[in-house]
């Protein structure tokens, strides 16, 4: 069953972090490691302090943790549009260029 959740918070570097479950009063928090991202691009898997997601819940050694993270229904997550918003921002920097 998929649930919804909100990033508290995410170290890139390390690559793991921590979501609330925001389906469940008083959900605990989940374990979120880099490996369990989906994304449909060739991205840096990462997510976003406050980023909605969607994901599974598994368990290991009594444990519970994320997978299967996407946005929300199914979505592209934060990651996957900042490449998209990066070149946006470049284009507005060589027309800025060009036209001086």
């Amino acid at each position: 069953m998929t649930s919804t959740g909100c990033v508290k918070w995410f170290n890139s570097s390390r690559g793991y972090g921590f979501i609330t479950n925001i389906d469940e009063k008083n959900g605990d928090d989940l374990f979120v490691h880099h490996s369990g991202i989906v994304v449909n691009q060739d991205v840096y898997k990462t997510l976003t302090t406050g980023e909605y997601i969607n994901y599974d819940i598994s368990e290991k050694d009594g444990k519970k943790y994320a997978i299967n993270i996407t946005g929300i229904k199914g979505g592209k997550l934060l990651c996957e549009q900042e490449k998209r918003v990066k070149k946006e921002e470049d284009l507005k920097d060589n027309d800025t260029m060009e036209a001086n």
